[in-house]
């Protein structure tokens, strides 16, 4: 199936739409951020070394303030996993193979984001959990069938970035680096996102 007939041209356009209001979201819900971070709560403001993504969520900060950065930042995820379900669609219909590789790459894509999208329940570990095995599986599998170099190598950096923030996260050794290391891992995998989606037409 060639995905120029599913209206590629506009899809493109409105997940290149999504990825930079995504990206301008985040920068607004971080300045919004009172304050706060697991290392320092007395901090102010969001600090890129020390707090996570997923702070601006919280209905409270970690300085104890009332979070005004939660609408915002719920609407950055919101946009963020909604451009992701359409980067998913596009690229599993744009591999040439079999339908069955297509469809799990479509499942594990779609299933990864929507996972992601209660982050800021208390079933957040767990989530996290779910939703990078299943991001990786439809990672690696666009990968293995997508035969263009670039895609490759980046693509590869992505998948130890993210297997490094698991590790770290879950054993807890360097985790002060790990805030840093997420924002440059979504960087990588924003990037990724971006090429393939210029690539796909």
């Amino acid at each position: 199936m060639s995905f120029k007939n599913i209206n590629g041209g506009n899809l493109k356009f409105l997940a290149n739409l999504g990825l930079c209001l995504f990206i301008v979201l985040y920068v607004l819900a971080a300045l919004a951020y009172p304050g706060g971070s697991d290392f320092h709560p007395r901090n102010q403001g969001f600090s890129i070394i020390e707090n996570y993504w997923c702070e601006l969520l919280g209905r409270n900060a970690k300085n104890g303030e009332r979070n005004v950065a939660q609408p915002l930042g719920i609407l950055a995820l919101i946009t963020l996993n909604s451009t992701l379900t359409l980067l998913w669609y596009r690229i599993s219909y744009a591999i040439k193979t079999k339908a069955i590789l297509q469809q799990l790459i479509l499942f594990c894509g779609i299933g990864s984001v929507l996972f992601s999208s209660f982050i800021f329940t208390n079933w957040h570990d767990l989530l996290i959990g779910i939703s990078v095995l299943m991001g990786l599986i439809a990672i690696l599998l666009t990968l293995f069938l997508f035969k263009k170099q670039h895609i490759h190598q980046l693509g590869l950096l992505c998948v130890i970035l993210i297997a490094l923030n698991v590790t770290i996260y879950f054993s807890n050794v360097g985790i002060y680096y790990l805030p840093l290391l997420q924002k440059l891992t979504f960087v990588c995998v924003l990037l990724w996102f971006i090429i393939l989606n210029f690539t796909i037409d």
